[in-house]
């Protein structure tokens, strides 16, 4: 008879791929199963709430408070940014890159809105325990909660960029509770079949006009607000630094090609990429 195989419970062996029993794994993992609840790989929640109550407010508290948000932000900044390269990539492979660098940059903010669901979780379990250390747990997810809207308000603003990786987005928004997927802008906004083309259409990329037909409403009222002139200066000015460098791609030189025949001064900073490329190539 072959040797059994005993499998650690689903949730014991979620905590282990994430590092291990220390309170922030703990509190990612859990709130991932909180906002996972009906997916076939989740936790059940009796071991969910086993877990969340065996930590103590004083290390929910530290955990919460040593949450880096300013990288979380730079990171999400870079998913906007690597999805808008996927719009424009010469080939599927390049796209392919682009789009898994993207949305392993996002799970920083969807890990952070896992932590918040769980440390919600641990307050109204803890509630019965001494009052002064839930309140030290209410303060630090009052000040995360707050850091975390700072960061949605600024760059949610962006998230045309991500319609880039949509089918990505949606795969991921599929795993999430209904009742939470609202508030995870980051897979769900924008983020419906009619928004797919977006960057391509706004671009007037070769294809781009027959893009236009399979455009949802929203898309085709930012086609009509132009919305490409602020979608994303990040991205924009990231193209220009490869044109001074040489090595911008052919649909990247034509879609600075298009903005530049409308704004003098994006204009005037494509010659001077080139100037520059012609200059280091010589």
């Amino acid at each position: 008879m072959p040797p059994v195989t005993l499998r650690k419970p689903v949730l014991d062996q979620k905590i282990s791929e994430a590092g291990g029993p220390a309170p922030k794994n703990v509190l990612a993992v859990c709130g991932d199963m909180i906002r996972r609840s009906s997916h076939p790989d989740s936790a059940r929640t009796e071991e969910t709430e086993r877990a969340l109550r065996a930590l103590s407010p004083a290390h929910v508290a530290l955990a919460l408070g040593a949450l880096d948000v300013a990288q979380i932000q730079r990171e999400t900044a870079r998913a906007i940014e690597e999805s808008f390269e996927a719009a424009f990539a010469d080939t599927p492979e390049e796209r392919g890159m682009f789009a898994a660098s993207a949305m392993s940059a996002l799970k920083g903010r969807d890990q952070l809105e896992s932590v918040l669901a769980a440390a919600r979780a641990h307050v109204s379990m803890s509630e019965v325990l001494d009052g002064a250390s839930v309140d030290a747990v209410r303060g630090a997810l009052d000040a995360l909660e707050q850091a975390a809207a700072s960061l949605d308000r600024q760059l949610s603003v962006r998230v045309r960029s991500l319609t880039a990786v949509n089918p990505e987005r949606r795969a991921e928004l599929a795993k999430l509770d209904e009742s939470a997927r609202s508030r995870a802008w980051w897979y769900s906004a924008r983020a419906d079949e009619g928004d797919d083309d977006l960057l391509v259409a706004l671009a007037d990329l070769p294809g781009g006009d027959a893009s236009v037909t399979h455009l949802g409403p929203a898309a085709q009222a930012d086609i009509g607000g132009s919305a490409l002139l602020t979608l994303d200066r990040a991205a924009q000015d990231a193209t220009l630094r490869r044109a001074a460098q040489g090595t911008t791609t052919a649909t990247e030189r034509v879609w600075l090609s298009a903005r530049a025949a409308g704004d003098a001064s994006l204009a005037a900073d494509v010659a001077l990429a080139v100037d520059r490329s012609i200059d280091e190539g010589e």
